[in-house]
């Protein structure tokens, strides 16, 4: 799992040196903000790129991995605790911010200082160091998604048929 979420700076390499396009960032800016707009298969084929690059195995966490990283072994809710009114300082998220453009939603009670993304890193991470793993924007696992959800996969899937993976 990566400290921050990937930015475009970064993906932009990738871009580059795929001879792929960059996505829209849907003028909520580029550079530090969190890539937007990039498939599934995109982003795996990203992580195949970095192994290539580094000599290190990079991977999407299954849907398993992505929680516990985000809880960062907390047993509440949300790695800052259960009520969500006091998520501002540690995630991008709903809020009375964001209400001004999205009217209808039900939100934090508090602001955080952006309607859309925001740059990786601009709150307060985890215990486990990482920064984003809730709000912001939607994060990629390996997980194929199972209405009837059993018990944690620690396996990565590949697609089938029309099965969306978790974000």
């Amino acid at each position: 799992i990566g400290k921050y979420e990937l930015m475009f700076f970064e993906y932009e390499r990738f871009a580059n040196a795929t001879g792929r396009s960059l996505p829209p960032d849907q003028g909520w800016g580029r550079g530090r903000r969190p890539v937007v707009n990039v498939s599934w298969r995109d982003a795996k084929n990203f992580t195949e790129w970095l192994s290539q690059q580094t000599g290190q195995r990079y991977r999407l966490p299954t849907e398993t991995e992505w929680e516990y990283a985000a809880r960062a072994g907390t047993a509440s809710s949300r790695y800052w605790g259960d009520d969500p009114n006091q998520g501002c300082p540690y995630a991008n998220a709903a809020d009375y911010d964001g209400k001004k453009v999205f009217v209808g939603w039900t939100v934090m009670q508090c602001r955080d200082g952006n309607i859309y993304t925001a740059p990786a890193g601009t709150y307060r991470n985890n215990d486990y160091g990482l920064h984003d793993v809730l709000g912001n924007v939607l994060e990629w696992t390996c997980s194929l998604y199972a209405p009837d959800y059993q018990a944690p996969s620690q396996v990565c899937q590949e697609p089938a048929g029309d099965r969306p993976f978790v974000v």
